[in-house]
């Protein structure tokens, strides 16, 4: 949320951004808007959750590459202390890092969406030791 307001409300990093991304100003909108669809995601916290780390990562990722890796200016022409400009970007790092566990945890775990036995239950059922649902399985055989 910090990252939309201070693209959209300081004007030294909003000209430095439309500077340095291709398509500036539509760029400019369409990364504060996918940003504040991805906040909202995680406020919800219900769905879609990986698809917002995912995207969230990458725009961090590109605003960590393209804005704020780049030492010469914050450090030179801004005033920044060195070791705080490092402290940013390790923080961001880390921020990624962090995105990076929650998009693919799931994938991983492979339970991203509840899955649907044969009786309509939305969680994964352990066939071997449920007598209830091995009895209806070979009744339904015969």
């Amino acid at each position: 949320m910090s990252y939309m307001y201070i693209l959209v409300n300081s004007d030294e990093d909003r000209d430095f951004f439309i500077h340095r991304i291709p398509l500036q100003t539509v760029s400019l909108f369409f990364l504060v808007t996918v940003m504040g669809a991805c906040a909202m995601i995680y406020i919800n916290g219900d769905i879609f959750v990986t698809d917002a780390s995912q995207a969230m990562m990458c725009i961090n990722l590109a605003l960590l590459v393209t804005i704020y890796g780049d030492m010469t200016h914050w450090v030179s022409r801004r005033g920044v202390p060195f070791w705080v400009q490092v402290k940013i970007i390790c923080d961001d790092i880390n921020i990624c890092i962090g995105l990076f566990v929650m998009a693919f945890a799931n994938i991983y775990w492979n339970n991203r969406l509840p899955k649907e036995d044969e009786r309509g239950n939305l969680y994964r059922h352990d066939e071997s030791t449920d007598a209830d649902y091995q009895q209806q399985k070979t009744t339904a055989e015969n």
